[in-house]
């Protein structure tokens, strides 16, 4: 009977050392600017976090300088069926208002959490709309 007290606790030592802690995925987020009205950004994914499997994927802006889901007039761009898993693009044709900083950020979702991209800065231009 004294076996079996010992053994028990190794099994429940065993069980819980032996799970995967995931954690959210590390973005790289790179722009290019081909013309004074179109943006691309190109996320990676350079870390799945232990996941293969992102459940969602997207980019976020905001005039705000950190821009997340819980963030102040921050828009989500969610890519519905992305071509690859580990990378993933967002071509802008203009942003709305003119003269004015915009803070972009890729975002991933895994069952582990949202990771976010670093932030990149864009300043369009004064007088008209479309720049």
């Amino acid at each position: 009977m004294k076996k079996i007290y010992y053994v028990i606790p190794l099994l429940v030592l065993f069980f819980f050392n032996s799970c995967e802690r995931f954690d959210a995925p590390t973005i790289d987020l790179q722009m290019e600017n081909q013309e004074d009205t179109l943006y691309k950004f190109y996320a990676v994914i350079t870390d799945g976090g232990g996941a293969d499997d992102f459940i969602q994927k997207g980019f976020l802006y905001s005039f705000e300088p950190d821009p997340t889901f819980l963030g102040k007039r921050t828009t989500s761009v969610e890519l519905i069926s992305p071509q690859n898993r580990w990378f993933f693009d967002w071509s802008v044709n203009y942003f709305w208002v003119s003269d004015t900083t915009y803070y972009v950020r890729a975002w991933a979702k895994t069952n582990a959490g949202i990771g976010y991209s670093n932030i990149i800065s864009v300043k369009t231009k004064p007088g008209s709309i479309f720049k």
